[in-house]
This record gives structure tokens, sequence and C-alpha cells, in this order.
């Protein structure tokens, strides 16, 4: 990729935080742009890091566990994939045409018709928790949201022993 200027995400993202959380989906602004692309492909840990340290900003992760998860961004497809998802998403990157249909089709939510527990962190800063909430008309069988007050986006790395417990009650196991 043609290399734009050097960006530091913590000089552009400076601009765009309260605290540690970042307004939410500026990232994906960020990505629409030839600056964010480049900064994406040059240094996407920084990136990545950026991403999970504004949604969710209270947990401390250990420095190996990020390390292990990026070890999945060490390849040359993901950055390509991670913008393409990004810009088709806001429309301003095209899809396959074979999924049109299906893309229309998804447009309509389509009524959930098995038991569903939703468990969403109530310190998400990029899946506000408001997103989740009053969604039970969607949902034809049994269906228990929890928002979890000690999480943010990611509950089962943040509060695993929560989230396995919920999990197992909700099931019956518990």
């Amino acid at each position: 990729m043609a290399s734009s200027p050097p960006v530091a995400f913590s000089s552009v993202f400076r601009h765009i935080r309260f605290g540690r959380t970042l307004i939410p989906y500026c990232y994906e602004w960020f990505v629409a742009t030839k600056r964010g692309r480049c900064a994406i492909h040059e240094d996407r840990r920084s990136f990545a890091r950026s991403l999970w340290r504004s949604w969710s900003s209270e947990w401390e992760f250990q420095e190996a566990e990020f390390a292990q998860a990026a070890d999945a961004w060490d390849n040359d497809v993901w950055p390509h994939i991670t913008t393409h998802a990004y810009l088709h998403r806001w429309g301003e990157a095209q899809g396959d045409p074979s999924y049109d249909d299906i893309e229309r089709r998804l447009l309509e939510p389509a009524p959930v018709w098995v038991p569903t527990l939703v468990l969403h962190g109530a310190r998400d800063g990029d899946n506000l928790p408001e997103t989740s909430a009053d969604k039970s008309a969607l949902f034809t069988a049994e269906y228990e949201r929890i928002s979890l007050p000690d999480a943010g986006h990611f509950p089962p790395r943040e509060t695993p022993d929560q989230v396995a417990d919920l999990i197992f009650s909700h099931q019956g196991g518990g």
C-alpha cells in the first residue's frame, strides 16, 4: 500500500477521546481515510491496542493475552479484509454481488426462534449498551438480556467466571 505520512494512533485519537474512551465508531471513520488504512497496514497492533483500551476502558488486560490475540493479525490479508469490512459497512466499498439477495433480506430483522441469552458489558465503548436494550420483540422464544456492570466489550475475557455461571444458569445447569 502506498504510504502516507506516518500516523501515530495516539496522536490521531487524542482529539476524539473522552479520557481513555474513544468516541464510538470514530475508528471506522479513521479507516475510511487513506491515512487510516495506511496506519492499519503499518501498525496494526497499535490500532488494535487502542481499540481494546477504548472498548473496555476499565479492563487491564495482560500483555501476553494481547500478544496471543495479535498473532491473528500478523498476516498479509488481515489489514485488507479489515479495511474492506469497515468500508463496506458504510457503503464505501462494493460487496460480493453474489450476496446481494442475502444483503437485502438481512435489512429486515428476522425473529429469533431459539432461547437466547444476551450478555452485554455495561462499559462497552464500542457496541454501546443501549444498542442491545429493548430488543425482546425480535425474539419468539425465551429471551434474557443481562448487562454486566464490570465488563466492557469483551465480557468472556473480562469476567470469565461470571459469564460461565450465567451461561450454565441459563441452560438450567447452574
